[in-house]
């Protein structure tokens, strides 16, 4: 009878245990908050409030596909940019369908340069290297350095699939501001070392 008791108890504790130990079981949140509450947020009348979604979502990994496909449509040039970067840092085979991948180079004719970018990051990382690595490297040439350090930055995220960038990229290597010449300086060598390690 004590002998039952024990196994009982030790069992409880174990799966309590596991419960507590195993991420499948444990309810997935982030700062204390679910997917769909932060999924809601996308559409909250508080820009600071839907970029801090869109920016959060990926955190959720894979269940967080969905959402962000969705916010690929929002109004806000903003949400669309961390939704369609938040897409390629996952790279997720959910998101690899022929809706989100016409969506996304839908948005290479964005007006606005940065949803560009991060879409042609997003279809790379997605497996489109040819359709996103011109975007991202005609990007590194734009006036403004924030632009072309965002497109250096992207092409080092990409690593090794971004080598037709590399002839930009040695050019964008000499810029006279400091910023640019780092980022690209640091997108070389995440796509070269690679190649030097074969």
């Amino acid at each position: 009878m004590l002998s039952q008791k024990i196994v009982a108890v030790s069992v409880a504790l174990l799966a309590g245990l596991l419960a507590i130990e195993c991420p499948a079981a444990a309810q997935k949140s982030v700062a204390g908050r679910s997917l769909s509450e932060w999924s809601a947020d996308l559409a909250a009348k508080s820009r600071t409030r839907r970029l801090r979604a869109a920016l959060t979502l990926p955190s959720f990994g894979a269940d967080a596909v969905k959402p962000l496909v969705r916010a690929l449509q929002h109004d806000d040039p903003a949400v669309v940019y961390w939704a369609a970067s938040g897409l390629g840092d996952l790279a997720h085979k959910s998101a690899a369908t022929k809706r989100v991948r016409k969506r996304l180079q839908a948005l290479l004719g964005h007006k606005t340069i940065g949803v560009r970018l991060s879409a042609a990051y997003a279809l790379v990382r997605l497996g489109e290297t040819e359709a996103g690595v011109g975007v991202l490297a005609k990007g590194l040439t734009h006036p403004h350095r924030g632009v072309a350090c965002t497109a250096a930055d992207f092409l080092a995220r990409v690593g090794p699939p971004a080598a037709d960038a590399v002839p930009a990229l040695r050019v964008a290597a000499r810029h006279m501001d400091y910023h640019v010449k780092g980022a690209a300086n640091e997108a070389l060598k995440r796509i070269l070392a690679a190649k030097e390690d074969k």
